[in-house]
C-alpha cells in the first residue's frame, strides 16, 4: 500500500503546473546568476563562474528558495484530501495512518528535490553560453554539482521540509506552515548574526539551518585557487550541522503518526426503498 501511494503521489505532483513552473523558474535563476551580471547570489571572490565554491553558493541559496517551493507541494499533499472532500472516502479504510502520511511526505518531497535540481541544470548549461569569458570558466565537473546538490542541498530540504510538513499534518493550516517557514529564516538571521561573534560561532553554524554558517566558517580564509578547486569537507561543525538537520528531518517522521481519525458512524433512513443503512463520516486525522 505504501508504494502504490507513494507512486500515486509521485505522478500527481510531476504532474501539476506547479512542478512545471517551479522546474522552468529554478533552472532560469541558477542559469541568469551564471550567465547575466544583474543576477547575483554573493561574490565569486575572484574565483571562476564555475568553481566549487560559486556552484556551492548558488546551491545554497536555491535551497533557502526550494524550501518555499517545497511548502507548496507539502501543504498540498497533507491537506489536499480534505480540501477536495475525499477524506471521507480515504478515512474510512483500513490504511496505515504512518504508512499514508509518510508516503505522501516522501512522494511530495521528490517533487520539491527534482524542482531543485534544475538549479544545477540551469547553472551547468550556462557555463557553456558564449559570451561568458573563457578565462573564468574552469572545468567542467559533475562530481561538484553532486556534492553540493546531495550533500549541501539534500539535508536542508529534507530537515525543514519534514518540519513544514509536520505542522501542515497537525494543524490542518497552510498558514501555521508557512510561519513555520518564516520562523527558519529568522533562525537563519540569526545564526548569520552570531557568526561575528567569537564566543557564538559554533552554536551559529548548528544551529542556522542552511547551513551557509558553518559554510562560511570553513571557508572564511580560502585563497582563489583553494576555492577554485576544492570542495567544502564535510567535516567538524558542517558534518554536525548536515547531521543535526537531517536527524531532525527523521526523527519529526514518527510524530505524523500522532493523528489519528476521527468518525462516526450513524443510520440513514431511505424513504424510496424504505431501508436503514449505516454511514460513515470522518471529518479529518487530528491528535
Amino acid at each position: 500500500m505504501f508504494t502504490n501511494v507513494l507512486l500515486f503521489e509521485i505522478r500527481y505532483q510531476l504532474g501539476s503546473r506547479l512542478f512545471l513552473f517551479g522546474c522552468i523558474i529554478f533552472f532560469l535563476l541558477a542559469f541568469l546568476s551564471v550567465a547575466s551580471p544583474n543576477v547575483q547570489f554573493g561574490a565569486l571572490g575572484g574565483a571562476n563562474y564555475n568553481s566549487p565554491f560559486a556552484i556551492l553558493t548558488t546551491h545554497v541559496v536555491m535551497a533557502m528558495i526550494g524550501v518555499l517551493v517545497a511548502a507548496a507541494f507539502l501543504n498540498n499533499s497533507a491537506l489536499r484530501d480534505t480540501d477536495e472532500r475525499m477524506a471521507e472516502i480515504i478515512y474510512s479504510t483500513r490504511i496505515g495512518k504512518l504508512e499514508y502520511v509518510l508516503a505522501r511526505f516522501v512522494g511530495a518531497f521528490v517533487a520539491a528535490y527534482l524542482v531543485y535540481i534544475a538549479s544545477s541544470l540551469g547553472f551547468a548549461a550556462a557555463t557553456f553560453m558564449p559570451w561568458l569569458d573563457p578565462d573564468l570558466i574552469g572545468p567542467f565537473t559533475t562530481w561538484h554539482y553532486v556534492y553540493a546538490a546531495v550533500f549541501i542541498g539534500l539535508p536542508t530540504l529534507f530537515g525543514n521540509s519534514a518540519i513544514v510538513y509536520a505542522f501542515a499534518v497537525l494543524t490542518r493550516d497552510q498558514r501555521i506552515s508557512y510561519a513555520v517557514i518564516i520562523g527558519l529564516l529568522v533562525a537563519y538571521q540569526v545564526a548569520a548574526g552570531l557568526l561575528g561573534e567569537m564566543d557564538y560561532r559554533t552554536a551559529a553554524a548548528l544551529v542556522d539551518p542552511t547551513g551557509i554558517a558553518a559554510i562560511g566558517e570553513v571557508m572564511q580564509y580560502w585563497t582563489v585557487f583553494e576555492r577554485n578547486t576544492d570542495v567544502v569537507p564535510i567535516e567538524g561543525t558542517l558534518l554536525l550541522n548536515r547531521m543535526l538537520w537531517l536527524a531532525i528531518g527523521v526523527a519529526l517522521l514518527p510524530s505524523f503518526k500522532l493523528i489519528k481519525k476521527t468518525c462516526s458512524r450513524s443510520l440513514v433512513l431511505d424513504d424510496i426503498r424504505g431501508i436503514t443503512t449505516s454511514a460513515y463520516s470522518c471529518q479529518s486525522w487530528v491528535i
